[in-house]
């Protein structure tokens, strides 16, 4: 029969949710929450490749807004990716993620973004991996010494600790690349559509009795920290807290999501941690003009901290969009260019760890040795962090 890939409509919904439910092994009453209370929302966000009334495969689209450089840009975040067996190896699952690649375009979103280990299916869609460092710490060789005034306690939902936590991230994240801007909705509906999130693994670090930090769990891994500014060994307090709670379940080690510059790995180097390279998160360019756009609207205080003075100008195509940078007078700017416009060709991965500050090393070598300094001036490493929590 006939593939037909689009928008599920409003009275289809009962048909995904129970399409969700047996093929994730989650009650249908928990994607309808999780459909329902991560907003905004509609049913077209539901990507479908329907086999005359079935669904043959499925891709949830959810709308974020992710931190660039100062700013912000949305991005369609793609999750419930799923076919049915009955109609897997057809090419429905492709079908469905290069129409949410459109479907994205046509919100005006700059980039799409997804975690999942199972990369090639996403490269197929011009989807790249986006390198994070990954802390792993030993727990038999767990010793520090804690602050003396730092309590932790148990998150409780609802009240002030949704207000404290959300302060805390507001303020931990302000200037993260890829974190993703929350509001208050998020925090008082959270549990109703995270996964694999353990409410016992949420922890709030006190000093004076009022909250300094928090972590979030998932299963024996701290997935998420927020920490106040002046208060970062607070973190210590909170990682040793998951120690504990990752020895009583056996655990020999604790995974540790972490931003590269995070003052527990650059002021702690005793702790011992291992770090290596992780590339669960993936992403893609979709418009490249509005990407630069976000990325350069705070270009000028990066040119005035290292004295770049003058005119410069650099045209560069990725993932065959043409852009040039212009920079005069210390402001940058970001124009389209034609087709037929001469650019420098740049893989789409190395303009993503540029864009968002990867602390890795660049392959900038197809531009001049200028090019490359005005590259870096304008893009410096700026330690990403993208929470698991985020992308679902």
């Amino acid at each position: 029969m006939e593939r037909i890939v689009r928008g599920a409509q409003p009275d289809e919904m009962d048909k995904v949710l129970d399409f969700c439910g047996e093929l994730f092994g989650a009650s249908r009453t928990y994607f309808e929450a999780r459909f329902r209370t991560c907003p905004p929302a509609n049913p077209a966000d539901s990507r479908v490749a329907m086999v005359g009334d079935r669904i043959a495969s499925h891709i949830r689209i959810y709308r974020r807004e992710l931190r660039l450089r100062g700013t912000s840009v949305p991005g369609g975040c793609l999750s419930e990716v799923m076919s049915h067996p009955d109609f897997r190896r057809q090419g429905h699952g492709g079908a469905v993620i290069r129409d949410c690649m459109h479907y994205i375009r046509s919100l005006g979103y700059p980039i799409a973004l997804v975690s999942s280990g199972v990369n090639e299916f996403y490269c197929s869609a011009d989807m790249v991996r986006f390198p994070q460092i990954a802390t792993t710490l030993a727990i038999p060789q767990w010793r520090v010494a804690l602050p003396p005034d730092v309590r932790v306690r148990r998150y409780e939902r609802g009240g002030a600790d949704d207000k404290a936590v959300a302060e805390i991230y507001e303020e931990y994240n302000r200037r993260r690349n890829l974190s993703v801007v929350r509001d208050a909705e998020y925090w008082r509906l959270h549990y109703s559509w995270i996964r694999h999130e353990a409410e016992d693994g949420f922890l709030i670090a006190e000093r004076d009795g009022s909250p300094v930090g928090y972590c979030r769990a998932t299963n024996a891994a701290l997935s998420e920290l927020g920490l106040r500014d002046g208060h970062h060994d607070a973190g210590l307090a909170l990682v040793d807290a998951m120690v504990q709670r990752a020895a009583k379940l056996k655990e020999s080690t604790l995974g540790i999501l972490l931003p590269a510059n995070e003052t527990l790995i650059t002021q702690f180097p005793r702790l011992r941690y291992k770090r290596e390279l992780s590339e669960h998160i993936m992403l893609r360019v979709i418009d490249l003009k509005a990407l630069l756009d976000a990325a350069l609207e705070t270009a000028a205080e990066r040119l005035s901290a290292v004295g770049r003075t003058g005119t410069h100008t650099l045209a560069l195509e990725v993932l065959g969009q043409k852009c040039a940078i212009h920079v005069e007078k210390g402001q940058a700017s970001a124009e389209s260019l034609p087709e037929t416009a001469a650019a420098t060709p740049l893989a789409q991965k190395e303009f993503l760890k540029l864009v968002f500050g990867a602390t890795l090393e660049k392959d900038l070598a197809a531009f001049t040795p200028e090019e490359q300094r005005l590259l870096r001036d304008l893009f410096p490493p700026d330690g990403p962090v993208c929470w698991r929590a985020d992308v679902l």
